[in-house]
């Protein structure tokens, strides 16, 4: 689990609401609701009330790493330490664990819902409706995608067509390539690099000192297995984000696991020197479903 989630685990066992949640880490009450299902979806568990139990009978090793994860003392110096027990952690879980592998044809429709927030886009939480209709080799025949804010105004409306070469944006339109893969990455051998120059261009040289992300586990989100890439950064290589200079950088970015690259989020955040978390960006899996073409809403693939 995340440290976000044993924090959630801690105050599930107080017996808080998720209300009381959401107040406490300053998240919104759906956010709460949904780092409870996804423990819950984890520990193979039916109920918050079964949280305790699962803890006070779980291996001391794995209660000591879930006391330092929800710990609100820890030093910067800690970190690196910590970071290595949660990779141990979830690396121990995922060798006994088979992944769940997607079923994905030509032909399907891919839908999800995402939630993003995070102080990159000031606070304010949206959530992403996404359509994708899957063509041969896995191309994106067709795609929409809708924004909506915390009020459920539509904030974006964009769409994509391999027959008609576009892709627009809120009415902007320009050319696309024919073949657009649904899956955003595809070489899984330098998947470490190619996450770590997302957004600098393919052909970017990587500075000596710049780490790849690294192989952190598996995971679970919306019943799908992701594997899981983290990175940790130093501040100082870093200096557009707001916050003191003694903390880090931490980025994990979640694929699917089998077939290799679906997009499933990512999550970015600051640790400062006392091992305060600060979000920095989230996009958050809500919902995830693979369904035929005649169950989409009338209209989804028509295009203006």
């Amino acid at each position: 689990m995340t440290p976000r989630e044993w924090e959630v685990v801690a105050l599930v066992r107080e017996g808080v609401s998720n209300g009381q949640i959401a107040e406490r880490l300053q998240i919104s009450e759906r956010t709460a609701k949904f780092h409870v299902s996804e423990i819950l979806s984890k520990l193979g568990l039916k109920s918050r009330e079964e949280i305790n139990d699962w803890f006070m009978t779980k291996p001391d090793t794995q209660r000591r790493w879930a006391k330092l994860a929800i710990s609100i003392g820890l030093g910067a110096a800690a970190l690196a330490c910590l970071v290595a027990l949660a990779v141990l952690a979830v690396a121990t879980v995922s060798t006994t664990e088979k992944t769940t592998a997607l079923q994905i044809e030509p032909g399907d429709v891919i839908h999800y819902t995402t939630k993003t927030s995070g102080i990159n886009l000031g606070n304010p939480e949206q959530t992403v409706e996404s359509w994708i209709l899957v063509g041969e080799d896995f191309n994106t025949d067709k795609a929409r995608v809708f924004a909506y804010n915390e009020a459920g105004r539509v904030t974006q409306d964009g769409w994509t067509d391999a027959d008609l070469g576009l892709t627009s944006n809120n009415g902007r339109s320009f050319a696309r390539p024919q073949f657009q893969s649904v899956f955003m990455w595809t070489d899984q051998s330098t998947i470490g690099e190619d996450l770590l120059r997302s957004g600098k261009g393919p052909n970017t040289t990587l500075a000596p000192d710049e780490r790849p992300f690294h192989f952190a586990g598996r995971s679970e989100i919306a019943g799908v297995t992701v594997q899981v890439y983290e990175n940790v950064f130093d501040l100082d290589a870093d200096p557009e984000y707001p916050f003191e200079r003694d903390g880090r950088l931490v980025r994990r970015v979640f694929l699917s696991d089998e077939p290799f690259g679906l997009d499933f989020g990512e999550e970015t955040y600051y640790v400062d020197g006392n091992g305060t978390e600060y979000p920095v960006l989230d996009r958050d899996w809500l919902t995830f479903e693979v369904i035929d073409l005649e169950h989409t809403p009338p209209n989804v693939f028509q295009f203006q």
